[in-house]
């Protein structure tokens, strides 16, 4: 994979391919963080809008909320698997 992204950018790998890796993290890195501030900002507000306008996205979005803040706040809430009608059918429920 490696070679590939300095084959895309038009850069000759063969020598001082260590240097090349450091280079090549340093940019993931750096595209990393600037992808992390756009979420931090205003763009992650005009994306939302965006999704809200998926059908079923609020209800996915209040689902996880709901199971990343089970163990959080005043009303601890247990997230438990009930063994469902079917053999391989599992309900998931909130206690």
């Amino acid at each position: 994979m490696f070679n590939s992204v300095l084959d895309f950018v038009v850069v000759n790998s063969d020598s001082n391919l260590i240097f090349w890796f450091f280079v090549v993290c340093l940019v993931f890195v750096f595209l990393l963080y600037i992808v992390g501030q756009l979420i931090e900002t205003r763009a992650l507000s005009y994306t939302e809008k965006f999704l809200n306008k998926i059908p079923g996205y609020s209800t996915i979005k209040d689902i996880v909320g709901i199971f990343n803040s089970s163990k959080k706040g005043e009303t601890k809430v247990l997230v438990v698997a009930i063994r469902g009608f079917g053999n391989d059918s599992y309900n998931i429920g909130l206690m």
